[in-house]
């Protein structure tokens, strides 16, 4: 004959089950509320520090607009970067810092500071950005090969300006064939950008009338 629980032996076993394991089930349900919680914290937290970040940079470009000295906007970037280092905000104030260090000719100063930058934006949308001004940098500094190292394998957007600057680099190593194939590629990949178009068409005439 086959064993049918009744509806006391079900009661029985839930009652059972319930006992067993209600410790373990508050615990869990303790750590699930609590780890929402701390969530929520978090994404508060990081919203409030982006917004004061996003008032202290407006803060700076009303500086710059307004002609401030090369100290001051040095002075507020520095704050901007300490108070909230690893937002969008501050690597955007060290690129003001990497280029007041350029016009100072400070190159091995506006290189580390870039290079910092670009290590706290390994993910992020500005790392293209940064990796072009760097390799600017490193042309200025009389670097080209140092310059070629950071536009390997440059993103669909940045073709076009990276291929520029890698002729620009070919060109200051006395390598006008290589040059001359960035700048053909610059002006295939930038249709879209007049500013980049017209610089590459220049390279090629001006390499053409050398040749």
């Amino acid at each position: 004959m086959e064993y049918e629980l009744n509806d006391q032996d079900r009661a029985d076993l839930v009652k059972h089950f319930i006992k067993k394991y209600s410790t373990l089930f508050v615990v869990i349900l303790v750590v699930i509320v609590l780890a929402a919680g701390a969530y929520r914290l978090i994404q508060n937290h990081q919203a409030k520090v982006n917004q004061n970040a996003s008032i202290a940079y407006s803060a700076l470009l009303t500086s710059i607009q307004n002609g401030a000295s090369a100290d001051t906007i040095t002075t507020e970037s520095r704050s901007l970067i300490k108070n909230y280092h690893g937002t969008v905000y501050a690597s955007l104030a060290e690129l003001n810092l990497a280029s007041i260090a350029v016009q100072q000719n400070h190159f091995a100063e506006a290189e580390a500071i870039l290079k910092e930058a670009l290590g706290q934006n390994s993910h992020n949308t500005l790392k293209p950005l940064i990796t072009l001004r760097l390799a600017r940098v490193y042309l200025a500094d009389q670097q080209p090969k140092m310059a070629l190292s950071f536009l390997k394998a440059p993103p669909a957007s940045f073709a076009g300006p990276y291929a520029l600057l890698s002729g620009d680099a070919y060109l200051q190593m006395n390598e006008p064939a290589l040059a001359k194939h960035s700048f053909e590629t610059a002006l295939s990949q930038s249709k879209n950008d007049p500013a980049v178009t017209q610089m590459a068409m220049e390279r090629l005439t001006s390499l053409g009338a050398n040749s």
